[in-house]
Parts: C-alpha cells; structure tokens; sequence
C-alpha cells in the first residue's frame, strides 16, 4: 500500500500527489470511537508565533485523544504567551511540557523554567532519532503523529487542522532517500495560507515519549516498597 511504501520503506507513493497525509486517514480519525483512557500520559505543546500573522497554538494530547480544542493566542509578548501557557499548565496538569525553541518559542521556554517549570525543549532542525527514515527532528515528528493518525488517533473536525494536515506535503531528501516535510514557509508560499501552526502545536506533542501514568504510579510504589524493605531490614536480627 501507499502507506507501507511511506512508513516502511521510505518510498514515494504510487500515486502522483504527495501529500504526507491523507483526506481519508483525517476523516477515519475524526469518526473514530474513542474510549476514554484516564491513565494515558498528558502532553501539552506549544508552537510559538514566529510573525505578527502567525498564532501561537497551545494544543493537548492524551494517548490516543487530540480532541481538545487548542488555544489560539495572537500578538503576545513571549512573557504574556508564558503567562497563558502557564494558565493552561494548571488547568491540564500535564506530565510533559514540549515547545519548539525557534524563534521567540526560545524567549517562552525561559520564562517558564524561570518560573519553575520543567520544559521539554524541541528543535526542528534538530537530528531525527531515526536518521534512517527522516531527515530532522520535525519530519520524524510528524512521522509519528501521520502513524498515530492512521493507528488510533482521535481529532476533532477543526477546519483549519484539517486543511493543513491534508496539505502539507514531503519529498525524499536527495541522497539518502529521507522524508523531508516541507518547511513552513515553503507550504505558505505554495498554498496562500497562514502558516500551518494548528498541525505543527499536534506534531509536537510527538517530541517527548512518556510513560503512562499507571505505569509511573506502579513505578513509584514499587519504589516506596524497596525503600521501606531497606528501612524496616534490623540489622541485629540477623
């Protein structure tokens, strides 16, 4: 299949267009039956207006659910962009914290650890943890998110989501055949449109693995229980 051909082998699809994702993997994912999961790992990203037309996007991802509407900001200073992020940080209470650190998203990063928080740091341009398949750190993730997509992933019927996550498009970088997503500038020169930060803010919860939150709780009792072994062990008792 086109998807194999794409996730598997690194290859272009058969079919002349070549869009990273589908029409109807979006609209699968849209009517997809969602069966709440409250242990899944919480993840919050936020892409950073780069330009006064740009927003800054603060989107949510539970495991398998991206329903949550995002919060779009415009126009904001980065320490009034951390203010809101640190607003939605209490709402949410999430288990990771991604940003992208380009541009002003590096001013916003510093604000919040400045404030105490811990925050994952994401460089698009950064190296792919898996070189042989994408060639930066933004392709993989967006590898990821188009697997979730396809797999098991929930998103709301938003518009602007939609559009741009069906628009996007990639190439195989020249020499050793390595997904490439197109740059955003290159898709808002391409396409007349604002820059596809609704898909980037979803690609980004992508950036960071986390350990589900049962699993964490089991982790840490099982922790608790080594310690109080070694705290009740009476050495004179032996």
């Amino acid at each position: 299949s086109d998807e194999a051909r794409i996730r598997v082998y690194g290859k272009f699809p058969r079919q002349a267009y070549n869009g990273f994702i589908t029409h109807d993997v979006l609209m699968a994912a849209i009517a997809r039956e969602y069966t709440y999961d409250r242990d899944a790992a919480i993840i919050m990203a936020v892409d950073v207006a780069r330009y006064g037309t740009d927003q800054s996007v603060i989107r949510v991802r539970q495991g398998r659910d991206a329903r949550r509407p995002p919060v779009k900001v415009t126009k904001k200073s980065t320490v009034e962009l951390a203010r809101i992020v640190q607003r939605e940080y209490g709402i949410v209470k999430p288990d990771a914290l991604v940003i992208e650190s380009t541009g002003p998203g590096a001013g916003v990063i510093d604000t919040l650890r400045d404030w105490g928080y811990k925050v994952i740091e994401l460089h698009p341009g950064a190296n792919s943890s898996n070189p042989e398949h994408y060639y930066r750190k933004r392709d993989e993730i967006w590898g990821l998110m188009r697997d979730w997509l396809i797999d098991e992933g929930c998103i709301a019927d938003e518009k602007d989501l939609v559009e741009q996550l069906s628009k996007i498009q990639y190439t195989l970088d020249r020499f050793d055949q390595r997904i490439k997503i197109e740059p955003k500038d290159d898709y808002m020169d391409r396409t007349k449109l604002p820059s596809p930060d609704e898909a980037d803010s979803l690609a980004l919860t992508f950036g960071v693995k986390v350990a589900r939150r049962d699993r964490s709780l089991d982790a840490a009792r099982a922790n608790e229980d080594r310690t109080k072994t070694l705290t009740d062990y009476d050495v004179l008792a032996h």
